[in-house]
């Protein structure tokens, strides 16, 4: 499959397709925000060169079936406010069964329900259209937020994982979270 292959989701608010080349100059601006960057998926960047390489990283996960990097699109704007990606995870059996998903957003969009909007309609993408049975993620156990999003959509908590996450030199615990296909 190629990015152009992946399906496009409409929400009530957002749409969310595979990012382009074309989106570079967004996930610069997104991923520059120096001063919002605490709980980013990418970044901070310092060129758009960086910003470039998210794309190409977006159709290698596709091309090479490891999962999905979808961008989040307010309809009302056009504008990229964010990211939304599965990565599968096939471990030690060539058996796909699971994934784990990652999320960013803007902060001037927290707070309005917009991620769990963006991420519903995937779930169901990804149960669907392959062989995972569970999803999961860890996110920092201060962001509560992100806590928040995953208890809506129904994950559940599994525990905490000390000094398990590192950015920028510094080690954090990760509060571990997973839903299952059956669920």
């Amino acid at each position: 499959m190629t990015t152009s292959e992946l399906p496009v989701f409409h929400t009530e608010r957002l749409t969310l397709r595979a990012l382009t080349c074309d989106d570079t100059d967004a996930l610069m601006r997104r991923y520059s925000e120096v001063e919002n960057s605490e709980y980013m998926m990418f970044g901070p960047l310092s060129d758009r060169e960086s910003a470039a390489k998210i794309v190409e990283f977006a159709e290698s996960l596709v091309s090479e079936e490891e999962g999905v990097l979808w961008g989040v699109i307010e309809k009302n704007t056009g504008q990229l406010i964010g990211v939304l990606d599965y990565q599968h995870e096939s471990a030690y059996s060539e058996v796909l069964y699971r994934s784990e998903i990652g999320y960013d957003l803007s902060p001037a969009h927290w707070g309005k329900g917009l991620m769990v909007e963006a991420i519903r309609p995937t779930l169901r993408y990804v149960f669907e259209n392959s062989e995972v049975r569970r999803i999961h993620t860890g996110v920092d156990v201060n962001n509560y937020r992100s806590i928040r999003v995953l208890m809506k959509l129904g994950f559940q908590f599994e525990g905490i994982l000390r000094e398990y996450g590192r950015r920028r030199g510094q080690l954090y615990d990760e509060a571990m979270f997973s839903l299952l296909k059956r669920e």
